[in-house]
């Protein structure tokens, strides 16, 4: 294998380890799960073809919110997105995550989440679990494949997403004190 193939294996597995934290990333920029999987398939296929300039893997995390901060903007700037985007926004929300990241790592989360998804009912990860299956277009979909109707199934959904999100906030203050305070 050659070093270049190498490289792109090695930022492959770390774009697997940030996907649920570059996805958020993306989430809160485009507040579309379909934009935000598509602009993150676009990270992976420039890794994947070797396209411009691929980073070290120390900087691989600033180079993927720089280059999704590029779609991102390139999306609105071309219509491809039906909001309008503040690109003062994006800047800020790419420069917060950092800060978090640098406060503390997305692993630490992630082995939070794990460990409260464990918690979770049997039901609640099936429902998960099929919400973000990629053969599940939108939760129109799921909702006809639970028989329920999309609000019951939205709120079904935030109800599980509710409790993951106390856990995972109980886990963390329980953990570390980073000196924010709650309003």
């Amino acid at each position: 294998m050659s070093s270049d193939a190498t490289m792109r294996a090695a930022l492959a597995r770390l774009l697997l380890r940030h996907r649920a934290g570059l996805l958020g990333y993306l989430f809160a920029c485009l507040r579309n799960h379909d934009e935000a999987q598509q602009v993150l398939q676009e990270l992976a296929r420039t890794i994947a073809e070797g396209k411009g300039r691929l980073p070290a893997e120390h900087e691989f995390l600033s180079w993927a919110r720089d280059n999704a901060r590029a779609q991102i903007l390139a999306r609105g700037r071309f219509g491809q997105n039906q909001r309008p985007l503040d690109p003062v926004l994006v800047q800020r929300l790419s420069e917060a995550a950092v800060r978090i990241e640098a406060m503390r790592p997305a692993a630490d989360y992630q082995a939070e989440l794990l460990s409260c998804l464990e918690k979770v009912s049997v039901r609640g990860r099936l429902l998960l679990a099929m919400r973000h299956d990629p053969s599940v277009r939108d939760l129109a979909e799921l909702a006809r494949r639970l028989g329920r109707s999309i609000q019951e199934t939205y709120a079904l959904l935030k109800d599980v997403k509710t409790q993951l999100r106390n856990c995972v906030e109980r886990r963390s203050a329980a953990k570390f004190d980073h000196g924010i305070t709650r309003s």
